[in-house]
């Protein structure tokens, strides 16, 4: 109100501030309202309206500022307090929830996807002869998105130094969507009671495209793409001891799947001996004739004659 006593008058692009809220006055009259929120609420926000991998850059950008914080205190000599350590904790866990919760969403769209494609022959081949699915090579409706959880997931774990929740928590997740996938991709059994339906499609049609789906599932589906990005980091040297239960299925996915030895003795030098399957790594390395995982096996584990006499 003016001094003078008169009507109102609205002044537009005003703004004014009170505890943590913004006021900001419109030029056309509205008032608008926006509030600070600390980064827990804005995180919990985030992922309440179902905004996980923007959740979880706020929380990385946060944990990077917070790590440069503790960089800046040790140079300078500075205790961490008690208020910055319960923070770089918390900021650990939240990103280790939204890591997972972005893993978990993205598989459980891509098993929904496969329910879908797959619930008839006559329904996957109609999607296949339209375009839609993996591009044509088989299964996988969104093969970025799975690769990119299965970055998102192993990063996260590598950059916090979890390894056991990326063995015991992140890949029984991915095997359990390849499992449930390839379930659903099983060649249906023939319906004797129902004679028209074996005519939706002919045999051959059929075969053929359940071969492209195993073989899609084979080479994009959940577990390979999360047992590739294990490998790059394995033979960059950020991952030296794998889970048993993962060297296992690493192996046999390079050697069996994809046909490639090389790649396993690639990462057999990279690897801590103690956490392999012996007798299956040395059994491999002894029909692909890959001598230099078999002596780096061995030297491990301080035999040294053997190599030479097999060599």
């Amino acid at each position: 109100t003016p001094l003078s006593g008169g009507a109102p008058v609205c002044i537009g692009s005003s703004i004014a501030a009170h505890s943590c809220r913004i006021l900001l006055m419109g030029e056309s009259g509205g008032l608008y309202c926006c509030r600070l929120m600390a980064w827990q609420e804005t995180l919990r926000t985030l992922q309440d309206v179902s905004k996980p991998h923007l959740a979880l850059l706020h929380a990385l950008d946060l944990f990077t500022s917070q790590q440069a914080h503790t960089r800046a205190l040790a140079a300078s000599g500075q205790a961490l307090t008690q208020q910055d350590a319960s923070v770089a904790e918390q900021l650990q866990q939240w990103l280790m929830v939204l890591a997972l919760g972005v893993a978990d969403r993205t598989l459980a769209a891509a098993l929904a996807h496969a329910t879908q494609s797959y619930s008839s022959p006559h329904t996957a081949h109609a999607q296949q002869q339209a375009g839609g699915g993996g591009g044509g090579d088989g299964w996988v409706p969104a093969e970025a998105e799975v690769g990119c959880a299965a970055r998102v997931a192993v990063n996260t774990c590598l950059l916090l130094g979890i390894h056991q929740v990326l063995f015991e928590r992140v890949f029984p997740l991915f095997q359990l969507a390849q499992h449930r996938i390839s379930l659903l991709m099983a060649p249906p059994t023939p319906d004797h009671a129902n004679p028209q339906s074996q005519g939706q499609l002919p045999q051959q049609q059929q075969q053929q495209q359940q071969q492209q789906g195993q073989r899609g599932l084979v080479l994009k589906g959940p577990l390979p793409q999360f047992l590739e990005v294990l490998e790059g980091h394995v033979c960059a040297g950020r991952l030296g001891v794998l889970a048993p239960e993962v060297v296992q299925a690493l192996v046999a996915h390079l050697a069996l799947d994809l046909g490639t030895p090389s790649r396993v003795e690639r990462c057999v030098l990279h690897l801590d001996v103690a956490s392999m399957d012996l007798d299956q790594v040395l059994r491999l390395c002894d029909v692909h004739s890959l001598h230099s995982a078999m002596a780096y096996i061995y030297n491990c584990l301080l035999e040294y004659r053997k190599p030479v006499l097999d060599m």
